[in-house]
Formats: structure tokens, sequence, C-alpha cells
């Protein structure tokens, strides 16, 4: 009863926030949730520049799926490539314009995609392009602009289930301003003194280490502890590249005996936000100005990870 209620409410809020939207609702189990049956498009990435239609459907045949052409007022002429539903390529609707990058909060904001004929299509030539799934098969034949944190080596790299992770050296993302307690640590990390039950939103790991001689340090954002291996600093905007530090992970018993925590992300979450005042720096490659092109003509986020160098560090 509750949770029919709870939907006529949600249908209501719909429908008085977006009348002219095609968004409904479905219950599974005790959920309501909230499906949208008028967006369309992709955003995994972003390329840089604008394309002609020929040069869309070259780059589109590289995906081996359909491409979308259409016009956006507050972009221009858009198109969407490597969909793979044709019939999902023949609508109009709303988009999520803005690409979910490595530390940047996700932003929902939608436009409106008027969709092109085909005809109509071939007359334009200054389109921009958005694609779907890992663009890595368009063999850096194109720059890239923005690209989704899902398929970005920077967080590929250090997804501890996949055995590519284990390079000996854990290179850490940002660094905390100030320095904490074990107990403060632990509020920083969950909200509370206490280890939720799972990891929820907002809510992170944290592992207590001892670095070099006797530096203690809070990594967060890092499921396990991995003895055997090195800890590296951030390496900001002027820094030079971090020395290679002994590590040693200790227990929450033992981390009550310190009060001076330098407390670090590994692995920044989807919900971090760079600019967040609390944060006293951040991976050079955070940094807006930072160019990802490296010698060799390789997006360095698109680099392959390879596979694994070093033996399996033992985890706990």
């Amino acid at each position: 009863m509750f949770i029919k209620l709870k939907e006529v409410i949600i249908k209501k809020l719909i429908k008085m926030a977006y009348p002219d939207r095609d968004i409904r609702t479905t219950t599974i189990g005790n959920q309501v949730f909230i499906v949208k049956g008028d967006t369309v498009g992709c955003n995994d990435y972003l390329l840089k520049g604008t394309y002609n239609y020929n040069q869309v459907m070259e780059l589109n045949n590289m995906t081996g799926y359909n491409a979308s052409f259409g016009f956006c007022k507050e972009i221009g002429p858009v198109a969407f490539i490597g969909i793979p539903s044709q019939e999902y390529t023949e609508l109009s609707g709303y988009f999520k314009y803005n690409v979910h990058g490595y530390g940047e909060k996700e932003d929902l904001s939608e436009y409106y995609f008027e969709h092109y004929s085909d005809e109509d299509a071939k007359k334009v030539g200054n389109y921009t392009v958005y694609g779907m799934m890992d663009p890595r098969v368009l063999e850096d034949k194109v720059p890239l602009d923005d690209l989704h944190y899902m398929y970005d080596y920077r967080y590929k790299c250090k997804e501890e289930s996949e055995e590519y992770f284990h390079r000996g050296v854990l290179r850490m993302d940002a660094k905390i301003k100030g320095t904490f307690s074990s107990d403060e640590a632990k509020i920083f990390a969950y909200g509370s003194k206490n280890k939720p039950y799972g990891y929820s939103y907002g809510k992170v790991p944290i592992q207590f280490a001892i670095v070099g001689d006797n530096q203690p340090v809070g990594i967060l954002n890092m499921m396990r502890k991995y003895d055997g291996s090195k800890f590296s600093d951030v390496q900001g905007k002027y820094d030079e590249v971090p020395p290679e530090l002994p590590i040693r992970f200790i227990s929450e018993e033992e981390a009550k005996e310190y009060s001076d925590f330098k407390l670090y992300w590994f692995r920044l979450p989807h919900f971090f936000n760079i600019n967040d005042n609390r944060i006293e720096k951040v991976d050079r490659t955070l940094e807006k100005w930072y160019n990802f092109v490296m010698e060799d003509g390789t997006d360095y986020r698109l680099q392959n990870l390879g596979p694994k160098k070093n033996k399996q560090l033992s985890k706990k």
C-alpha cells in the first residue's frame, strides 16, 4: 500500500515538474524507479573539434555500430556514433551533454536533440561528435575532448579487481589538507567513527599505514592492504616525480597510537570534486591545462594497460 502511494506521489511530482516530458515510473520490489522515454544519444566520450558527414561515418564504421545526426540549439549540429540500436538513432529527444570525466562530479543536465533525416544530415559540415563505449576502437585517429571515467586509464589502472592493478607502486591521486587522528580520519571517510556496513554513496574505505621512516598516512578509496608495495605521493602541477617509498600497513588498533595522519585519495570516487577547499593538491593530470597527448601521439587516458608486469602482491 505504501509503495503504491509513493508511486502515485512521484508521478504527480514528475507531471508538475516536467509536463511535456515522457517520464514514467516502474516499481521493482520496494523501489520506485524513474524511466525517461524521451532520451537519446550518448556521452561516453566527446571528440575535439567538428567533423563533416563523411568523416563522422568513417569514424562510426570503426565502432561497428550506428550513427545519428541532428541539431541542438545550444551546441549546433550534433552526431552520435557507436549506437548499437538502429531504432534508437532515428529519434529526437533529450540527451545528457556532459561527459562524466575522471575527477569530476557528474552533471545530468540535458539539451534537446532534433533528429536529421539522412538527406539533411549530408548537407551539414560541422558536427560535434559524441560516442558510445570505449573510444580505443578509433585507434587515436582523432583527438578526444572528454572521456567517461570508466574508460580512462587513470581509473582502470587502479581497479583492484583486475590483474593489471598491481604495478608495485601505489600512486596517490589527491592529498587532503592538514593532519588527522585515526578517529578523525575515519569520520572523514565514513561520516562516523564506525566502519560502515558496505560502502554507500559518500562513504569510502580507508587503510592506515606508515610511509618511509615514520609518517602515518590514511589512504582513502582503497579496498585492501598491499604488503610489499611502494608508496608514491601526489605529483602536483609543479612537482618532480615523487620518490617511491616503503609502506607498512597497520591495524586500526595500532593506528590509535598516532595523531598526525596525512590523508590521501588513492583513486577518486565518482562524487569527488577537485575544487573542494579541503584538497591540498591533486595529480597533475587532473588539472585543466594538462596535455594528454604523449610523445607517440597516444592519449594518456587511452594508453593500453598491458599485461601484469609485477608479481602479485599479498593482500589482507
